[in-house]
């Protein structure tokens, strides 16, 4: 009865997604949306917690610049206040019809154990279940959809060019 009463209780579902990049984030991120009790907000990848831990821990690199870049002016605020990234997404379940949200940013996860208790406390604190899914791919597969990449944002991408690239890697 008590687990009975706790679910009840509860105002959604959070979806931390955490793991390897290139493995799979966009397609996740598109099949949940799909569903009619799901609202992710503005963005796939909020990066709130990697930029925050980041600028904890002093770091000042060009990767951590590009972190905290202000994409958008909503995202600034939740660096700048992490309540109101956990009031944003309990806004989006209290919607009508909503029980589904959620950040699927593959780089939370390096995040400590100490930041992951403290998203799982800020979700229960708010009736929220947390539910983090830990993307992974074979590493051949993702080694090559990188280089993929690479070579589609430098408009290089041809199997020449792929395979020449492979071979360097390779090598190296």
């Amino acid at each position: 009865m008590v687990g009975a009463i706790e679910m009840t209780e509860r105002t959604g579902t959070f979806v931390l997604g955490l793991g390897a990049q290139k493995a799979g984030s966009p397609w996740l991120h598109a099949q949940l949306n799909r569903r009619r009790d799901a609202e992710f907000g503005f963005l796939k990848e909020y990066h709130i917690h990697d930029a925050r831990t980041l600028l904890e821990a002093g770091f000042s690199n060009r990767r951590m610049r590009s972190l905290i870049k202000p994409r958008t002016w909503v995202r600034q605020r939740f660096i700048a206040q992490l309540q109101r990234y956990y009031d944003y997404f309990s806004s989006l379940l209290r919607r009508p019809g909503i029980q589904l949200t959620g950040d699927i940013t593959p780089s939370y996860s390096p995040l400590s154990i100490r930041k992951l208790t403290e998203i799982k406390a800020n979700c229960e604190q708010r009736k929220i279940c947390l539910r983090p899914v830990f993307l992974m791919r074979d590493p051949i597969e993702r080694i090559i959809s990188s280089q993929r990449m690479k070579l589609r944002k430098q408009d290089l991408l041809n199997h020449e060019a792929e395979v020449e690239a492979l071979r360097q890697l390779c090598v190296e």
